[in-house]
């Protein structure tokens, strides 16, 4: 998979893929691709990465800097077996190209693990597929752009893991808490759903919105959530998310585990509220 910024995706065979990694040495038109662990790599830079987990769990681990010049980083779980795991760790940062922005794909069932930073600074992150991203990095991420969640789970255990820009979009998937924070400090703003859509008034229909697992953990919303998007709101697992704000989105509000708190008015939608296990408080 690779990126552009003026054509978006688009798929690579297996032909277009390089997988010695000591040719990785300053070409960014290079797409990389890896499919047993390796450790003690150095700085690379190559125009996309995927990471093959075929039969076993894979890392890569290396020092400097990973220039991935399309932004474009993959978890393929080629052979269709549950539950296997990529990881990236020990790098100082993971840069992309100017013009492009983060793009991260895990496939199916699989996890991916990045223990380092992204670090280019005006870069935006999207998490697209199926499965689960896990970002931690001990320092967080140093990148302004907004964070996109359009499918599968997003896991952070600090806020600033997702750098330091002030736009969460949740178009559908799952933002899943690995330790307890408040998701619109520093004035994050947390959109559900779509604001607008050419030809159509939003209002009148709903996105899939966004769904928080709070994953044993209690968390408050200290600001107000929705970015006035059309979208719902799902709670799922144990804890608790309390609402200390007057939210602003406009599709359904769903419980499915765990408890949500509400301490002011408003701070539910007023369309919809389904209490699928306990009711709130």
């Amino acid at each position: 998979m690779t990126y552009a910024a003026t054509t978006g995706y688009r798929p690579l065979t297996t032909a277009e893929y390089e997988t010695a990694y000591a040719n990785l040495t300053g070409t960014p038109t290079s797409n990389f691709a890896i499919s047993a662990t390796t450790t003690g790599l150095g700085a690379a830079t190559a125009n996309s990465l995927r990471i093959d987990t075929g039969t076993t769990d894979v890392t890569m681990s290396g020092t400097g800097v990973l220039a991935i010049t399309s932004g474009a980083i993959m978890q393929a779980n080629v052979s269709g077996t549950s539950n296997l795991s990529g990881r990236i760790d020990g790098y100082s940062g993971i840069t992309t190209g100017a013009a492009n922005e983060y793009i991260v794909y895990v496939t199916n069932t699989g996890t991916l693990t990045v223990d380092s930073p992204f670090t280019t600074t005006t870069a935006a992150f999207t998490k697209s597929g199926a499965g689960t991203l896990i970002l931690s990095s001990a320092t967080g991420s140093t990148f302004t752009g907004a964070v996109t969640i359009n499918q599968g789970v997003l896991q952070i255990s600090a806020v600033n893991q997702i750098g330091t820009g002030t736009s969460l979009v949740m178009n559908g998937g799952t933002f899943k808490y690995g330790a307890s924070f408040d998701l619109t400090s520093g004035g994050r703003v947390i959109t559900l759903g779509v604001t607008d859509a050419p030809g159509i008034a939003y209002a009148d229909y709903q996105t899939a919105g966004g769904t928080f697992d709070t994953n044993g953990n209690n968390v408050v919303f200290g600001n107000a959530v929705g970015g006035g998007g059309n979208g719902g709101l799902t709670k799922t697992g144990s804890g608790d998310i309390t609402l200390n704000a007057a939210n602003t989105y406009t599709g359904d509000t769903t419980i499915l585990q765990g408890s949500l708190t509400y301490g002011i008015n408003n701070a539910l939608s007023s369309v919809a509220l389904f209490l699928m296990q306990p009711r709130p408080h």
